[in-house]
């Protein structure tokens, strides 16, 4: 069997990225529905500075999160084009990073 072909395919790798979309879209989602209060419990700096360069608005920080999402999207189906093992690797390590992110957002 190759080894290129056994648990590396496009359909695996497809459910990593689609992981990583769903979960940051959930984040953006969350930062909507708690426009209120995100300032206060947002953690991340540059998060805060851009929803204060709005004056509390928080559409910017929503656009730049899906704009970096749809960024880390097309750099890692690139790579799968080019190096199939090591974007599946980052992939997996990315999916990783963000279900430990939405664990994080469920439980706090």
């Amino acid at each position: 069997m190759n080894a290129e072909r056994d648990y590396r395919t496009p359909l695996a790798f497809g459910c990593l990225v689609l992981v990583i979309a769903a979960v940051s879209v959930h984040d953006a989602a969350l930062v909507v529905l708690h426009y209120s209060v995100i300032r206060e419990s947002e953690w991340n700096p540059i998060g805060r500075w851009l929803i204060d360069l709005q004056h509390g608005d928080v559409w910017l920080f929503v656009q730049l999160k899906m704009c970096g999402t749809a960024v880390v999207g097309a750099v890692l189906v690139t790579m799968y084009g080019r190096r199939r093992r090591l974007a599946f690797t980052v992939a997996a390590a990315v999916a990783c990073f963000q279900v430990g992110l939405l664990l994080f957002l469920s439980l706090w």
